[in-house]
């Protein structure tokens, strides 16, 4: 994580002592906590939580859905980063789900990580502004535009995925038939060409990933500079926080 980004995370646990001062909101957490480990087997007594959740005063609502989705912009970048893993593995030897299926699977994975991460600046960016003097805004659609604009190949991959048909180049093809080609020939040559294509293609989709999320983690830390300098409930914690 950039240096922005770890001076508002310090910040952001800082703040929690905050949230957990609110009256009731400690006992709301353990009762939910409590509700979800005993989902499938519950304890003698336990009762239902009460619809609507916990209401919290509005300042540290604000404040809190600002927090929220700073973090779900961290799991975003993290998910994305995950990927390398995915195409760095193929966990189905002796089942059909062919190499060239499960790359294709990973690539559409991956691409929608980009429209992810654009979707939840955007609540991101409203967030903030939610949380400025009367007046005061960021430009939120400038946010969103910068990050479209430099990632704009896997925001249109992941659209003509969603609203057109499957993701296709020419290295699946290549994957495809050399699939077809040992399946029904079963000669060593053939499928060591296969092997050896499926590898040089996860490599170069790794690496892809790594240099991309690099990319992405220069926006998340932007984003962080942004709310250190502009929310004042985190400006304010973060005074004695070391850079």
């Amino acid at each position: 994580m950039g240096i922005d980004t770890e001076r508002l995370l310090t910040a952001m646990h800082q703040w929690s002592a905050k949230l957990e001062s609110v009256p009731g909101w400690t006992k709301f957490k353990r009762e939910s906590f409590h509700t979800t480990i005993s989902y499938d087997d519950p304890w003698p007594g336990d009762k239902p939580l009460k619809s609507g959740g916990f209401k919290l005063p509005p300042d540290v609502d604000r404040e809190r859905d600002l927090v929220t989705r700073f973090y779900t912009l961290v799991t975003s970048l993290q998910s994305l980063r995950d990927c390398e893993y995915y195409f760095r593995r193929y966990p189905f030897r002796g089942l059909p789900v062919f190499h060239h299926d499960h790359l294709r699977y990973i690539c559409e994975m991956y691409f929608s990580r980009f429209y992810e991460f654009s979707e939840r600046l955007k609540k991101m960016g409203n967030a903030i502004n939610a949380n400025l003097p009367d007046g005061q805004t960021i430009d939120v659609g400038g946010l969103v535009k910068a990050f479209k604009n430099q990632f704009d190949p896997e925001i249109k991959a992941r659209n003509n995925v969603h609203h057109h048909d499957r993701f296709e180049d020419i290295r699946l093809d290549n994957l495809f038939f050399l699939t077809a080609a040992n399946l029904r020939e079963k000669k060593k040559h053939i499928d060591d060409r296969r092997r050896n294509s499926y590898r040089d293609a996860t490599r170069e989709w790794s690496q892809r990933v790594r240099v991309r999320s690099d990319l992405v983690e220069k926006h998340l830390d932007g984003v962080a500079l942004v709310i250190l300098d502009s929310c004042t409930f985190l400006k304010l914690v973060t005074e004695d926080v070391p850079i």
